[in-house]
């Protein structure tokens, strides 16, 4: 049966982290795992060949794909600090990293997520956004068809405006069915329909309005609009991935169960449930 999505989960969702995780995800159901290029202080550990040639053959023996690498460290270095500033050239630096290893490793999509210490708040971030983008998908089109996955928490408006202003066409939306909610309560299903030619790949977590970190419960079972935002993202014609991003194995979806496989397992069948 041909579906138009595919089921994937982030390697730093699973309870084991590192080409491991492959076996987990695949004795669940998935079929895609989202990386994460490493640290910084670890001088980006998938970089390195030996690291990557463990990933692949995981990969290879447990029907794995690679669906993105993400930049997390962008959490702690500021990509749109002034010019000169140090954390502005290792947020740069983790992202051209996280594009070497995806061409090396054969993986479509770089996340360049903007929060905590990237968080685009003031026009200022926003143009030095723009300006980092720009630098970046260049890069990542001279390493082939690489695409610049933007997650972060924009308005609708300003997001497309970046994405404009960037003006290269491997810069895409990386969506989230939590983010918005979380910290702006915003109805994320109406954001869908002006985002949908530019969403490349989505993120599925749920929580509740009083959370503060997110992935406060399994999916459906939050007050964040989780049916909703699928519900809108069948009808505007998504296909590719859903991947899962809620945390198993720490709180608060954690004291649900000891066993942060089962919880991943109910949360599967739930996007099994909804996929088409």
């Amino acid at each position: 049966m041909n579906t138009q999505v595919k089921l994937g989960i982030t390697e730093y969702s699973l309870p084991v982290e590192g080409p491991y995780g492959c076996k987990i995800a695949a004795d669940v159901g998935f079929e895609g795992i989202h990386l994460d290029v490493g640290s910084y202080r670890y001088n980006f550990p998938k970089t390195k060949r030996c690291v990557q040639e463990a990933y692949l053959e995981s990969a290879d023996k447990f029907g794995i794909q690679y669906t993105c690498i993400g930049c997390n460290d962008l959490d702690i270095y500021n990509m749109v600090g002034q010019k000169g500033f140090a954390e502005r050239g290792i947020a740069f630096k983790t992202i051209t990293s996280a594009i070497d290893a995806a061409a090396a490793m054969n993986i479509p999509i770089v996340m360049v997520q903007s929060f905590k210490a990237s968080a685009l708040e003031t026009e200022q971030d926003l143009e030095r956004a723009i300006n980092v983008i720009r630098r970046v998908s260049d890069y990542a089109l001279e390493k082939g068809k690489i695409t610049i996955g933007l997650e972060n928490l924009l308005s609708v408006d300003n997001l497309l405006r970046l994405i404009d202003e960037v003006g290269n066409p491997n810069v895409k939306v990386y969506f989230d069915t939590q983010n918005y909610y979380l910290d702006t309560k915003a109805d994320v299903a109406a954001m869908i329909e002006p985002l949908i030619p530019h969403i490349c790949q989505v993120h599925v977590k749920d929580g509740y309005e009083a959370d503060v970190d997110p992935s406060g419960a399994l999916l459906g079972e939050g007050d964040s609009g989780f049916f909703d935002t699928i519900a809108e993202l069948r009808r505007c014609g998504y296909s590719g991935w859903l991947i899962s991003e809620n945390f198993y194995d720490r709180g608060p979806v954690s004291k649900l169960s000891n066993d942060p496989k089962a919880l991943l397992l109910k949360d599967y069948q739930t996007m099994k449930s909804i996929a088409w």
